[in-house]
């Protein structure tokens, strides 16, 4: 079983080639998404490694708490009620060598379905089990990859560098671009080596007393955690060594007992960066002369000192195996282990709880008890399919399309149900806080004989028109007399000036982020500029700060489609995915007959999201359209062609 470790090791340049010169633009949107929320970031084995150093990084982003699991604490996790909407409110990434460990994917499975803000996952294999799983929803993410050295050995290396490397980039130009750039080679991460042949050698010399105790002791400074970690992980998995890690001052509140016990079987090496390479050396040098120790140094930035660290340990691995005789990368697994690792997370039971989706997305923000909220549901959900509709009102951007394809054509299979709807002679109104992009994108999507039966809601209602309209919206870039004070004031605030792009409209001020992890920022900064104007409000997409004009709602494309309608008081189905507020589909959402793709409101009587659990945006939208069967000129919601879309 595995591959000779050694072998692993002679790949590691050619991985970190690999590696440094992916394309990686898709990982850098999903990264700079999270920089919003808190991050959980699961893994197993090595890869709980990796689960550190992104936590790490992400802290360093964005300035939230992020907290590394493993599959199990994560599902756990989810059978709590406080955790599991400590959860929803969070970003997640998942993290895997070959994405088909059974626990990693029940716990991945189980978060989609969980709905956290935020889902991204990184597996060093393509075509996984993994990503089978992540294909069956739009909202989780998946950057996946396959290597020169292909799968790993026992032992996680190279997909372990890769995902170091992964998370250093994407993570490393939202911290300081400069400081944590990785160099053009692999060696240039240890400066005392230039090959890994010298590298070996010298370690051989210097390490092996201390390689050769019973005992290991890794000592730390907090940006070198994850390589006392991995250490730990290797030692351990591989029996080369017990080893307890601690950081610098953890390490001299009891821990160093030990050394007064066993020291004559311990050893200790130190892990230290420019910052705490002072603290390291002070600390060694009053361990006792008997205890052979040393200390690593890593100059540069976390980034390039944490993966030169990562590589230092994967050498000393590998001539600890050397000293004992046995190869690291194939240890022989005994029958019992096999056994354990298959037997999997499922073993473990599941929790009694009440897991409908739902009702558990209310509770995220509503509180209340869940026997009446499952009542709630009911009860809308019987109005719901009682009622005959005229109209159907849909926001555009989160509902009809997801934000990675804003500016592009409309989903094909979203554009047949609407197709199938207007042919229906079903009215349709579009609510949009864009302008003529839209009335393109639909025109584009739509023949041109159903255009009539479509009305679009422009920048947030402002403007309401036929889609047979070319003339409409109105792109005047001169703010009305209530808007005016605003503007003036936003353009000349240099901070968000420098974080935003600032857009004019007649009845909107768009003010839209470089860096999607800036928008709560500057919504606070926005907030003092428009409470000295006269507008009236102030919402916001997940890209984007909208400041509307008195009389601006996304209602009044409910008020145009009653107003074409032949029928007395229709009524109107309503679907967006900001559905609590200040989202910007908060007040079209809180109709009666409404229904969110995304976040849901407080209020019992309107706004529920019924999609199936994992099902967010467009995916989500899909299925509703799908549960519409039209009946004459009027529709109603059911659940025969929706099924799980």
């Amino acid at each position: 079983m595995g591959k000779p470790f050694m072998s692993e090791l002679h790949q590691l340049e050619a991985t970190y080639c690999t590696a440094l010169s992916m394309d990686i633009s898709a990982l850098n949107a999903n990264v700079s998404d999270s920089l919003r929320y808190p991050l959980v970031a699961i893994g197993s084995g090595g890869s709980l490694t990796a689960a550190h150093f992104a936590c790490h990084l992400h802290q360093m982003a964005s300035g939230l708490l992020a907290e590394p699991t493993t599959p199990l604490e994560v599902v756990s996790l989810l059978d709590e009620p406080g955790s599991r909407r400590s959860l929803v409110n969070s970003a997640v990434i998942c993290l895997s060598a070959g994405g088909s460990n059974a626990d990693i994917n029940h716990a991945w499975r189980c978060l989609i379905e969980a709905e956290p803000r935020q889902l991204m996952a990184i597996c060093a294999r393509t075509r996984s089990p993994l990503a089978r799983i992540s294909k069956e929803f739009d909202v989780a993410r998946l950057f996946d990859f396959d290597l020169p050295s292909k799968k790993d050995g026992f032992l996680a290396t190279n997909s372990l560098l890769a995902s170091l490397i992964l998370l250093g980039r994407a993570y490393g130009q939202l911290i300081d671009a400069t400081t944590q750039q990785l160099p053009p080679g692999l060696w240039n991460l240890t400066p005392e080596y230039d090959s890994l042949d010298a590298a070996l050698e010298d370690l051989r010399y210097t390490c092996r007393e201390i390689l050769e105790r019973k005992d290991l002791i890794v000592l730390y400074g907090a940006e070198m955690e994850i390589a006392a970690c991995d250490i730990e992980s290797k030692f351990t998995e591989a029996a080369l060594s017990s080893v307890h890690i601690s950081d610098f001052r953890n390490f001299a509140h009891g821990r160093h007992h030990w050394l007064a016990k066993h020291g004559e079987q311990t050893a200790v090496i130190a892990f230290a960066n420019d910052r705490d390479l002072g603290l390291a050396r002070d600390t060694v040098r009053l361990i006792p002369p008997s205890v052979p120790a040393k200390v690593f140094h890593f100059p540069g930035g976390p980034v390039p000192a944490t993966i030169g660290a990562v590589l230092t340990e994967f050498l000393l691995t590998g001539i600890a195996g050397e000293i004992r005789g046995f190869d690291p990368g194939r240890p022989g697994v005994p029958e019992f282990g096999r056994q354990l690792y298959h037997l999997g997370i499922g073993a473990r039971g599941k929790a009694t709880q009440c897991n409908e989706a739902p009702v558990r997305r209310k509770l995220a923000v509503c509180p209340m008890p869940p026997s009446t909220l499952v009542k709630a549901n009911n009860t809308f959900c019987r109005s719901l399919r009682a009622t005959t509709y005229s109209g159907l009102v849909l926001d555009y951007d989160g509902t009809l399309c997801g934000s990675e394809n804003r500016f592009g054509a409309l989903d094909s299979a979203i554009a047949g149900e609407l197709i199938r709807l207007l042919r229906a002679s079903i009215l349709l109104g579009i609510a949009t806080g864009r302008g003529k992009s839209v009335r393109e994108s639909l025109r584009n999507a739509l023949p041109k004989s159903l255009w009539k039966w479509v009305t679009v809601g422009y920048y947030n209602g402002a403007e309401c028109a036929p889609l047979t309209d070319a003339g409409a919206p109105d792109g005047t870039s001169n703010a009305c007399r209530e808007l005016e004070s605003v503007a003036q004031s936003l353009c000349s605030d240099p901070a968000i000036q420098s974080l935003a792009t600032i857009t004019i409209r007649k009845m909107q001020i768009s003010v839209e982020p470089s860096n999607a992890g800036h928008v709560d920022a500057l919504w606070g900064m926005i907030g003092p500029h428009v409470s000295r104007g006269q507008c009236i409000e102030m919402v916001h997409s997940g890209r984007s700060i909208d400041i509307l004009a008195p009389g601006v709602t996304k209602r009044n494309v409910i008020n145009a489609i009653k107003e074409s309608c032949t029928v007395p008081m229709p009524a109107v189905l309503c679907i967006g995915d900001q559905g609590r507020w200040p989202g910007n589909d908060s007040d079209l959402l809180s109709e009666a007959h409404s229904l969110s793709v995304d976040t849901v409101s407080p209020d019992l009587k309107s706004c529920w999201n019924l999609a199936p659990a994992g099902y967010r945006g467009q995916q989500a939208t899909l299925y509703y359209l799908k549960c519409l069967v039209p009946v004459g000129c009027q529709f109603r919601f059911g659940v025969a062609r929706g099924g799980r879309a």
